[in-house]
């Protein structure tokens, strides 16, 4: 009991507004880390149903209304510009190889 008490004061400090900011902010940048992480898997194993249904599964979020209720930025240029990424890493990594 006690500890939710210490908990709650914890937290009296900060406002509501910023606390729900940064567990939106922290849900979109899990998102485009597992979307990052399912493109660079698929390289890998291209004709892997699970890492498939990994990366169908991050896009269906991106093309959500749930994105936009968690960031401003389009869903679709979002994964636009982690493919964008991908590619250039693609790139500048068989030129070092």
């Amino acid at each position: 009991m006690d500890r939710d008490v210490t908990l709650e004061n914890s937290y009296a400090d900060v406002d509501e507004h910023d606390l729900y900011a940064s567990i939106k902010k922290a849900i979109v940048v899990r998102a485009i880390k597992d979307y990052r992480k399912a493109l660079l898997k698929l390289k890998v194993e291209p004709e892997n149903f699970n890492k498939k249904r990994h990366k169908a599964e991050c896009e269906r979020f991106f093309r959500s209304d749930w994105i936009m209720c968690l960031c401003d930025v389009d869903g679709e240029l979002i994964m636009a510009k982690i493919k964008e990424r991908a590619k250039w890493e693609d790139f500048h990594e068989s030129r070092i190889c």
